[in-house]
């Protein structure tokens, strides 16, 4: 860090000089024009030329005729993570009704728009204005739809009503609606100091709520699980016992009270809170060993596979959310400037 003193030009006008180092990496030169933007500090950032945030980036993917579908999908969520808005897809074939309906479907997750199409190619566009988002608010939503989905799920288990089971299972789809978003978002503005400072975001915080993000996306996946093993349970003519529905949803409600206390403590940067939260981990693995014993004793192999997928599932919602509780630690445990 280099400090700069401050001289006064003609009678008002106060110039800092830039640089030798900067203007020679940016290939500058006298009458260039450079842009400056005022970050949320106070500080402020120089880019070279003049930033357009307008522009949007665009690709082309080369499918085959013969190409898998799901490698097609991994395409395009990773231009869309990468900030490309327009994506054309050109088949040296005829797209097959497989490969459409995974385009169609992945569009639909990733908030994109099917622009043009036919038997060949395919544009699709991205009409979200990141500018415009609020990251917090998404990651907001994002909580309290697994959240809801846990209590959901929990008394899909007590009641055993596989329709609200299979209510939560598709609400998944919605998650991963809000993860695609926020995770585009966030590396953009990790790319974009001055698109960061317009989405009031700090570039260093983008790292935690990515995250945070992934986080709560892989807790609404074991969420989605518990459902699907009831009403595979359900449909194989099965059903748990009392007992060990009683042990999961003991182990269940204390997973999602440490989701609760994790949140609260990331948003609100309660470091005691926060420490509770990952506190309950130990409690809740402790539950887990003694429901595993039990396992034990059952003879039916389908129900043992499903309890087994439960189980492990609930400890991974609290090993998810031990991860946020930290992260909620290391906001609270800040230094002052």
């Amino acid at each position: 860090m280099e400090t700069r003193r401050i001289m006064k030009l003609g009678r008002s006008s106060l110039v800092v000089s830039l640089p030798k180092r900067w203007v020679e990496l940016n290939h500058l030169k006298q009458g260039d024009v450079i842009t400056i933007t005022t970050q949320r500090d106070g500080s402020l950032a120089i880019f070279p030329g003049v930033v357009k945030r307008d522009r949007k980036k665009e690709i082309t993917i080369k499918i085959e005729a013969d190409e898998n579908p799901d490698f097609i999908v991994r395409k395009i969520v990773s231009s869309y993570l990468n900030g490309c808005s327009d994506i054309y897809l050109a088949s040296s074939g005829v797209l097959s009704v497989a490969q459409q309906k995974a385009i169609r479907d992945i569009s639909g997750k990733l908030f994109l728009q099917i622009m043009e199409a036919d038997s060949k190619r395919m544009h699709i566009q991205s009409l979200l204005d990141e500018s415009r988002v609020s990251v917090e608010s998404g990651i907001r939503r994002m909580y309290v739809l697994t959240s809801s989905m846990c209590q959901d799920v929990l008394k899909a288990l007590e009641t055993w009503d596989t329709k609200l089971a299979k209510s939560v299972y598709a609400l998944d789809d919605n998650v991963d609606q809000f993860f695609f978003m926020l995770l585009r978002l966030l590396r953009m503005a990790m790319l974009d100091l001055s698109l960061a400072n317009k989405m009031g975001l700090e570039p260093l915080n983008c790292l935690d709520y990515e995250a945070v993000v992934r986080k709560i996306e892989h807790i609404g996946d074991h969420v989605a699980n518990i459902a699907a093993r009831i009403i595979l349970i359900d449909g194989a003519g099965r059903r748990f016992d009392q007992e060990t529905i009683s042990a999961m949803l003991k182990i269940g409600t204390e997973a999602h009270r440490a989701y609760e206390k994790a949140f609260m403590a990331f948003v609100s940067k309660d470091a005691e809170l926060a420490n509770q939260a990952i506190e309950l981990r130990t409690h809740i693995s402790k539950l887990c060993d003694r429901m595993a014993e039990k396992i034990k004793e059952q003879k039916d192999n389908i129900i043992v596979c499903g309890t087994c997928s439960i189980r492990d599932s609930i400890m991974r919602i609290a090993e998810f959310t031990a991860g946020i509780a930290e992260i909620a630690m290391d906001h609270a445990i800040t230094p002052k400037p």
